[in-house]
């Protein structure tokens, strides 16, 4: 039967409709009886396979009472599929808001804007409160009618689409759709609405817990990129809030008391999230514990620098891999460099690159696959996301031990682990309650003509405006009742219930349930074991895999040494020697031969450590001298451990520099690598010693080149305070933090140094006291300025310096003049009252970040020192 056809948009383009969604008479809009009823949504990108998907809109309750709904074998009178379809996708291409929409069944017009779930969210607020439509261009594959119309490289499929003012701030409609939306009517979030939004006024922490107060805040921002690769000089990192300056309303979640401004959380599914890794990392495992100190400062506890991708603070997934690990989402910022990242082109290596704040899940997943040091997450389910990526050979996905809470094993994420997550040591519980937000509830709202909705009650203040919308959830939550009560039943075939059960996690499914409250504590339920043994055998993540109860690929068994980076260009290396180069070329996403397995591993032993030293000065001394790092070879070398070679898609199992050597994801094998070598990555007896790495650099650099001399490879100069030049010593260039034009950046490459130590870098290791056991203290320091080796940034590691430059300290001599006087006592004075925050430079004597009495008595205790007699 052919159902209505949808009439000319372009009768209804600019038509208000006041009161659809809320009372905004300044939204115009493709919205009449003849187009489908709009219903709009606006956020998560690790769901957007559901949307992908036809079952999301596929008729389980007979939404439309039309007498077509659930499974049909064989349809009856009127119907014409075996399941109906309130949403066509096939007929809506090629046309445009100014077109026909012709469709056999458009009861619905199904809008997705894929941005990130905390910026759907905010995106759904504005437009609630304010009547203000998102115009922007969409992160991540966004869809109309389960078909794609744009994703982060801009506009799919349409050549016509919505370019409209659709809401009167003169700002054109630029998402890409061909349907001028109405409103936000729906925010999708990986996670519960109260996660995505800031908690009550409070001292933020990175352990801040969903409502608590300073939940969701980051007291401070992002680091610029240099050189024009940064579109802003700082990107802020904090949840969403509930109100709006266009109004004194503020939204509230009291679901018990609801009035016109409560909002509703839909949970829907489990959706796992997977630590995803590049091959050249060297790591199969990691604990939580690791995985805080690498979201929050961008290294591990041990120090070790890799680069840690992360999406951007409106992301869910985001949020909820950071609150499965026991940090606020708002401190998650890894090496947090940069603004948003938006393309493609800036997660490829290149002078611009950068992993951090991503704002899709493809591209933080392309950033992992280019950057060799990279571990980020990603979602683990759907055709797009990581458990397909890992299966294609892109990344790999990494066991996980919750040591957080006392789990003692690795746990690889499967589908048995996800359902049997109750056990830290055999559960895999890293993820959150997918739901959809809504204002008003759907629950009271929604109906069916087959499935009647027992709560329905328009008389109630929580009912919605756009019925439409809470009809759509309404369909989708009935169906998973249906499917959770008889999974098997074949009326629940093609619903969205089933879709979720074989793709994400229906709640009722797993043993334990994440608690709403404290993220880390997942609590035990009943499941329902027909629905378990379900999901248990055909689940497979979307990922077109088999289902077996695991899916998810074996650690290294799809891609033995990971893929050739993509930098814009194919990479050279030498098949011949270092006096006859035979060099070959090799593009990106190509396998990359055996040898290269791990980054930094010059020494073809697949570690990385100060043993790679000696050949990695080798192979920067041909790139200085030869002008290109590929006329390097180590020859024809046997891998370690018996292991057979594998050449990959290179001509010969051979070193590329410039891609084991690339650590900062420049592109190419540097000088700027050797720093980031010494800096970051030399490990003595599992803790970063960065004397042992800068020593061993000038130790095997023995013979110097053009403004490099022998024995002192980053030529650094050293003075004292009246800047009179002192003797250089092997590993001395480690003093160097500070002073370049582009400033430090915590985490991240070391880029601080300016070529010359003097007061410049003692000031700022002064401001950077701390310890790195403590994640706390961790979040704030710069651990270059660690000079001694033991992870903790002291009086110590200036007094290493000052030896260095001839100059004499006593603690409290915060101006380092070599007395402690009443010039350092002004300065503690200007500082007194400070309540957290303060440094040492700034008179905080005991390390505690505050300015008091407790560091008046101790700085007056050492009055009076003059070095070296101190007191």
């Amino acid at each position: 039967m052919m159902k209505r056809l949808l009439g000319a948009a372009c009768g209804f383009a600019g038509l208000a409709i006041p009161g659809l969604a809320q009372n905004c008479p300044n939204v115009t809009c493709d919205q009449a009886p003849s187009v489908g009823n709009q219903v709009n949504i606006s956020g998560a990108t690790l769901l957007r396979g559901f949307f992908f998907s036809p079952a999301h809109v596929n008729d389980f309750v007979d939404v439309d009472g039309d007498g077509c709904f659930g499974y049909n074998e064989f349809p009856g009178a009127g119907c014409i599929d075996v399941v109906d379809r309130l949403a066509r996708s096939s007929l809506l291409t090629g046309v445009s808001s100014n077109g026909a929409h012709p469709s056999q069944n458009s009861h619905w017009i199904v809008q997705n804007r894929a941005v990130g779930s905390v910026n759907g969210f905010n995106e759904f607020i504005t437009y609630q409160l304010c009547c203000d439509l998102p115009e922007a261009r969409v992160t991540d594959e966004s869809t109309i009618n389960s078909e794609i119309y744009a994703n982060g490289s801009g506009h799919l499929n349409f050549p016509g689409v919505c370019a409209q003012d659709n809401d009167g701030d003169s700002i054109l409609n630029d998402s890409g759709t061909p349907v001028c939306p109405c409103s936000i009517d729906i925010a999708i979030l990986d996670v519960p609405g109260a996660w995505g939004s800031q908690g009550p006024a409070g001292t933020p922490s990175p352990f801040r817990k969903p409502t608590q107060p300073g939940y969701g805040v980051f007291p401070g921002s992002s680091v610029a990129i240099p050189g024009g690769c940064s579109d802003v000089a700082a990107w802020p990192a904090n949840l969403a809030l509930l109100t709006r300056g266009c109004t004194g309303r503020q939204l509230n979640f009291n679901t018990a008391n609801p009035d016109a401004d409560t909002l509703f959380d839909t949970t829907f599914a489990f959706a796992p999230i997977g630590a995803i890794s590049n091959r050249g990392v060297g790591r199969t495992q990691i604990r939580v514990t690791e995985l805080q100190h690498l979201q929050v400062t961008g290294r591990l506890p041990s120090g070790e620098n890799l680069a840690a991708a992360t999406r951007d603070a409106g992301s869910g997934t985001r949020n909820g891999w950071c609150n499965s690990l026991g940090i606020d989402p708002a401190w998650g910022n890894g090496d947090n460099r940069g603004d948003e990242t938006s393309s493609t082109s800036r997660t490829n290596l290149g002078p611009c690159h950068r992993v951090t704040n991503c704002g899709s899940s493809s591209h933080l997943e392309n950033g992992v696959q280019q950057r060799r040091l990279a571990i980020g997450y990603s979602g683990l389910a759907g055709g797009t996301a990581a458990v397909k990526d890992a299966a294609d050979g892109f990344y790999e996905i990494l066991d996980v031990m919750n040591d957080h809470v006392g789990g003692t094993q690795y746990v690889r994420p499967t589908v048995s682990t996800i359902l049997d997550n109750c056990d830290p040591d055999l559960g895999y519980r890293i993820g959150g309650p997918a739901s959809f937000v809504t204002l008003g509830d759907p629950q009271a709202t929604g109906n069916g003509a087959a499935i009647s909705n027992a709560n329905y009650n328009p008389a109630s203040p929580a009912f919605m405006v756009n019925v439409e919308a809470a009809n759509y959830l309404y369909n989708i939550t009935a169906s998973i009742d249906a499917f959770v009560g008889a999974p098997t039943a074949d009326t629940n075939l093609f619903s969205p219930g089933q879709f979720l059960a074989v793709t994400f996690f229906l709640l009722a499914g797993q043993d334990c349930n994440q608690s709403v409250i404290d993220p880390v504590v997942f609590n035990p339920v009943t499941p329902n074991a027909t629905l378990q043994s379900y999901i248990r055998n055909n689940n497979n993540f979307g990922a077109g895999l088999t289902p077996d109860g695991v899916v998810t690929p074996a650690y290294g068994s799809r891609n033995p040494a990971g893929l050739v980076p993509n930098r814009g260009t194919a990479y050279q290396y030498n098949i011949g020697t270092v006096a006859s180069p035979n060099l070959q070329s090799i593009g990106a996403g190509q396998r990359l031969a055996i040898r290269n397995r791990v980054q930094g591993d010059f020494l073809y032993d697949f570690q990385r450590n100060a043993n790679d030293i000696p050949n990695m000065m080798s192979a920067v001394y041909v790139a200085l001298n030869t002008g290109n790092a590929a006329n390097y070879t180590d020859g024809a070398l046997t891998p370690p451990g018996g292991e057979a070679g594998d050449p990959g898609q290179q001509a010969a199992d051979r070193i590329i520099p410039d891609v084991i050597g690339d650590f900062d994801g420049n592109g190419a094998f540097d000088p700027a690598d050797i720093r980031y070598f010494a800096d970051g990555l030399v490990l003595v007896s599992g803790s970063l010693n960065r004397q042992a790495g800068f020593t061993s650099v000038d130790a095997s650099w023995t013979v110097g080149t053009g403004g490099r001399p022998a024995g002192n490879f980053f030529n650094t100069v050293i003075t004292n305070s009246q800047g009179v030049p002192q003797p250089y010593v092997a590993g001395a260039s480690r003093f160097d933090v500070a002073g370049s034009s582009t400033g430090a950046a915590k985490g991240d490459a070391p880029i601080g140094s300016d070529g010359i130590v003097n007061l410049t870098d003692v000031n700022y290791v002064l401001a950077n006291f701390g310890s790195w056991s403590s994640l706390t203290s961790a979040a704030t320091i710069d651990l270059s300025c660690d000079m001694t080796g033991d992870l903790v940034v002291n009086q110590a590691d200036v007094d290493m310096i000052l030896a260095a430059m001839g100059e004499a300290h006593c603690q409290g001599d915060f101006n380092a003049d070599g007395v402690v006087d009443i010039g350092d006592l002004t300065l503690l004075l200007s500082h007194f009252g400070v309540g957290s925050g303060a440094s040492y430079g700034d008179g905080d004597m005991n390390g505690d970040g505050a300015i008091d009495l407790s560091d008046l008595t101790l700085f007056l205790s050492k009055f009076g020192s003059i070095y070296p007699n101190c007191l």
